[in-house]
């Protein structure tokens, strides 16, 4: 077995909380010797931060760099980029580590990294692109045959759609024929949706999305009577950015909880930042997970994991799958799981390690 060196790395640690603390413990394992650390406002004058134990136990050799302080989203992401790049420019550092969440699965930051003539740990910035936003990646899960939850993912496409076209003044009358016309014309919803992503500076007022939202949760209530759904945004994780719509429930509440899903993702002014996906609330699920790794080229499955235990969405347990320690439905369901996992990876190009995760429904008796 090969084994390759890290211990030449001088990496900058930029995430936040005790995720800091293992990986600077992980890096002085592997013979690392010089680390940096970033330090905020908030880490360093107020309780609990300053009593945070990746401040107290800060392994030899560790530089600790003060920041303005950095949230999630950043209020400027530009000006936090480059804060970045500026210490790694002065400090000698040849790569940034960002833990797991925050700005670890954020494009930008990747290809600001790189493009400087860094190394990024992690994603790059295509294969975040690709996975990162839940749209996106539900309509690769498509293009390579995965199974999905029933849903809608073009809520951003088809606000666009209506925006940019004055004579849709009823959406149920009108929408539908133009998607035909666009049809016509040889465009798809998928192309339309990445070609709004790739915008800028693309603007669609919140009544709009707000509207669109609810036509999306009215048309999937009305295929799925008998489910309640799930409103997510599109760049959430971690449980956030998540509403459930009650069936029955009005279109007043349908508005409230889109604004709330906005305003607990911090979206602001961004229009991307208030796409939303709309998926059926599966009310019994067990959750998977199969961790990958990549080179761009393939893609490998390292096994499986069962992370069904948790609370506010978030995991509290997990434990390794294996194939000839399950009953036989569920180790073919293992093994189905595991090969979807690798074509979506191979359809992203991943060139790093990660995690495909799932929700199996559990059937009732």
């Amino acid at each position: 077995m090969t084994l390759f060196s890290i211990a030449h790395l001088k990496p900058l640690v930029i995430c936040r909380g005790p995720v800091r603390l293992e990986a600077l413990q992980v890096f002085a394992q592997h013979g690392i010797t010089t680390c940096g650390m970033l330090l905020s406002d908030k880490d360093s004058a107020q309780v609990p931060y300053g009593l945070a134990p990746e401040l107290r136990v800060i392994p030899p050799g560790t530089q600790v760099h003060h920041i303005r302080d950095y949230q999630c989203p950043p209020v400027d992401k530009a000006a936090l980029l480059s804060e970045i790049v500026t210490i790694c420019k002065c400090y000698g550092y040849d790569s940034v580590f960002a833990g797991y969440g925050f700005m670890a699965e954020d494009p930008e930051l990747a290809e600001a990294i790189t493009s400087n003539g860094l190394m990024f740990i992690g994603p790059s910035a295509s294969v975040s692109a690709q996975a990162g936003a839940k749209d996106r990646a539900r309509q690769i899960a498509v293009e390579t045959q995965n199974p999905i939850v029933p849903g809608e993912h073009y809520v951003l496409a088809k606000a666009w759609l209506w925006q940019h076209n004055p004579g849709l003044n009823n959406w149920q009358q009108h929408l539908p024929a133009q998607l035909q016309v666009m049809e016509s014309l040889g465009l798809q919803l998928p192309s339309l949706a990445d070609w709004i992503i790739k915008q800028p500076k693309v603007m669609i007022a919140a009544h709009v999305l707000l509207e669109c939202g609810c036509h999306c949760i009215a048309e999937l209530s009305e295929r799925h009577p008998d489910y309640d759904l799930r409103i997510k945004s599109t760049m959430g994780g971690g449980g956030k950015g998540q509403r459930i719509i009650k069936r029955g429930s009005s279109q007043n509440q349908w508005r409230e909880s889109i604004e709330a899903v906005w305003q607990e993702v911090k979206a602001g002014a961004s229009t991307l930042a208030k796409n939303i996906v709309v998926e059926l609330n599966l009310p019994l699920i067990r959750h998977w997970e199969i961790q990958l790794v990549g080179n761009g080229q393939w893609c490998v499955s390292l096994g499986g994991r069962d992370c069904s235990v948790q609370r506010h969405e978030q995991k509290l347990i997990e434990w390794s799958l294996r194939q000839d320690q399950l009953p036989e439905h569920e180790a073919l369901l293992l093994a189905g799981l595991e090969q979807a996992a690798k074509r979506f990876g191979e359809a992203i190009g991943l060139d790093s390690v990660s995690t495909y995760e799932a929700i199996i429904p559990v059937q009732t008796p």
